[in-house]
């Protein structure tokens, strides 16, 4: 397909953001292993740069975790690009250059075993799943305007969602400046509350820029919805529009990442953020949107300028632990190397921070470095712990932070990039 050739490299830096590390671990104790409880997947970056290979294993007990390695873990794709996602005990690998889905199965002892696939091969890069029910889960084509529903547990299609209703492509939106055109659109990223899934659109410049200078998601009615039909345009309710921020998701999910996210009450959040790594700046903040529990509007009373919050500077990632708090990445414009465009991708210039979305604050977090690939990594929070990855060049490690106090409990060193869920529902 042309727009995977054409874009494989620069999507490869948005989830490909870690350096190289070797799959040995040496002989240090690590507290791996037991009846599972927590799931964690790895992402050791292959040597040619271009792919990492990722690994799934359990741990029975955070408190005796002291390291991460992958001598015992099990290889769910030796050389892949994408994310792990989860529904209540299952746990899903998604690798968005083949774009297969892959079913971790976990073993009553804790021993993760390489499940079912499913191939999404009419797609032009698979995004992270939107899970309904246990029978039913929706996922989105980065570059496309096509929604797979699929079973999770049986691991079969079982209809679609069209959208090509919304497609703008070779549009001339002049945006940012006159003349320019819309080359790529696609699903950002998708979530689910109440009765209705909420679909984040992209349309972006060929490359990969902002083409756009409003944020656009599709309200989709589930009861509407027939899981075995194609097309499905009559649960297709409507697109919503905001011109306070632009485009809306996290760009496919790198490593699990979300930008859109549902609380205790069932309100949906999204972080509109304004920067695509390559020097893009829109003139609009980086901000959070919100859409109370069964409504299908924006709430206009509620815009979170989480830019200006920050310090005015360009903020990524919407980590959602609870009771309002969240983590994101801040940008350090002083880290960046001003002669290389990738900088914002390759290199240490993030610091991870505590967000509030009752308050409308950001915090940074004391005692961890400045960090890469701030915009993939997934976060865990148990109690008022969360649990943040954290790569340079020559270190990777899983932080856990007090969220309240915003500073570091302990360092957990790692073998490649690693990412914690609880499996123990």
């Amino acid at each position: 397909m042309t727009v995977k050739t054409n874009v494989m490299g620069l999507l490869m830096l948005g989830v490909l953001l870690f350096s190289c590390s070797k799959k040995d671990g040496g002989d240090i104790p690590d507290g791996l292993g037991g009846s599972p409880a927590y799931f964690i997947g790895s992402r050791v970056e292959n040597p040619n740069g271009q792919s990492g290979a990722f690994y799934g294993q359990t741990v029975a007990d955070l408190n005796a975790l002291t390291a991460i390695n992958v001598q015992q873990a099990t290889e769910i794709s030796p050389a892949g690009g994408g994310w792990f996602a989860q529904y209540g005990k299952m746990m899903y690998m998604g690798d968005f250059q083949a774009n297969v889905l892959t079913k971790c199965e976990v073993g009553a002892e804790g021993k993760v075993a390489k499940g079912q696939q499913l191939s999404f091969n009419d797609f032009a890069y698979i995004g992270i799943p939107a899970f309904w029910k246990e029978d039913v889960a929706f996922v989105g084509d980065y570059f496309g305007f096509k929604i797979s529903i699929f079973d999770p547990t049986a691991m079969h299609k079982t209809g679609e969602i069209d959208l090509t209703d919304y497609s703008r492509m070779g549009e001339v939106s002049n945006f940012p400046s006159t003349g320019t055109a819309i080359g790529l659109e696609g699903i950002a990223e998708m979530a689910i509350s109440g009765q209705y899934l909420f679909v984040g659109l992209q349309y972006l410049q060929a490359s990969m820029l902002p083409a756009a200078n409003r944020v656009y998601v599709v309200v989709i009615d589930l009861d509407k919805l027939n899981p075995a039909a194609t097309g499905n345009k009559d649960a297709v309710e409507k697109v919503i529009e905001d011109d306070r921020c632009n485009t809306p998701g996290s760009g496919g999910g790198g490593f699990g990442a979300r930008y859109m996210v549902v609380d205790e009450q069932g309100d949906l959040y999204m972080l509109a953020h304004n920067y695509f790594g390559l020097g893009s700046d829109t003139g609009q903040p980086a901000a959070i949107l919100r859409i109370k529990k069964g409504e299908t509007t924006f709430d206009n009373g509620y815009f979170f300028n989480l830019e200006a919050a920050a310090g005015n500077t360009f903020v990524c990632g919407l980590e959602y632990g609870g009771a309002g708090k969240f983590i994101t990445a801040v940008m350090d414009k002083k880290a960046l190397d001003p002669s290389n465009p990738y900088a914002s991708y390759l290199d240490p210039v993030y610091h991870f921070a505590v967000g509030d979305l009752k308050q409308q604050s950001v915090s940074l977090i004391e005692g961890i470095p400045l960090t890469k690939g701030s915009r993939v990594s997934k976060t865990y929070f148990e109690g008022n712990s969360a649990y943040i990855p954290f790569s340079t060049t020559d270190e990777q490690a899983l932080y856990e932070v007090d969220i309240q106090s915003r500073k570091v409990i302990r360092k957990l060193p790692s073998v490649g990039d690693a990412v914690l869920y609880n499996i123990n529902w």
